[in-house]
């Protein structure tokens, strides 16, 4: 009788902790606010694209990393490929927070013009968005 009152207990407790707000929140589709910094190691030239709000994004709720992280990397450093960038870097500045971003984005900016060696080239939304598209799946045939 007393394991039946211990497995009860535990099984109300791991019910309860798994339905709590903290738990649920998990998957809060935020407003995601995110730019990107791409270098080349060949080149002197620095690449911005503006502030973006993400249209589909989710932070997850126990870290705050923004999914599909390397997949918006990715997007950029294919892009830069595309245009004759050779052996770029990518890296993505993200926030739920459009004007702490901007701060970000405003010393990097004067870091990288302090430096002296690097010259920027800004991309237009035009150009460049960012967006979520499916990673291509591979299938092994037999």
């Amino acid at each position: 009788m007393k394991i039946f009152r211990i497995l009860l207990t535990a099984m109300l407790l791991l019910a309860f902790l798994t339905t709590s707000p903290a738990a649920a929140k998990g998957g809060d589709n935020e407003k995601v606010y995110l730019f990107g910094y791409g270098q080349s190691f060949k080149d002197s030239t620095v690449f911005l694209t503006p502030i973006a709000e993400l249209p589909q994004s989710e932070l997850n709720g126990k870290t705050k990393f923004l999914e599909h992280q390397a997949t918006y990397a990715k997007q950029m450093e294919r892009f830069l490929q595309s245009q004759g960038v050779a052996f770029c870097t990518c890296v993505l500045f993200y926030d739920t927070n459009k004007e702490k971003l901007e701060k970000r984005l405003k010393k990097l900016r004067e870091h990288v013009i302090k430096e002296e060696q690097f010259s920027i080239q800004n991309l237009s939304p035009e150009t460049f968005t960012f967006t979520l598209q499916a990673e291509p799946t591979s299938t092994i045939q037999p």
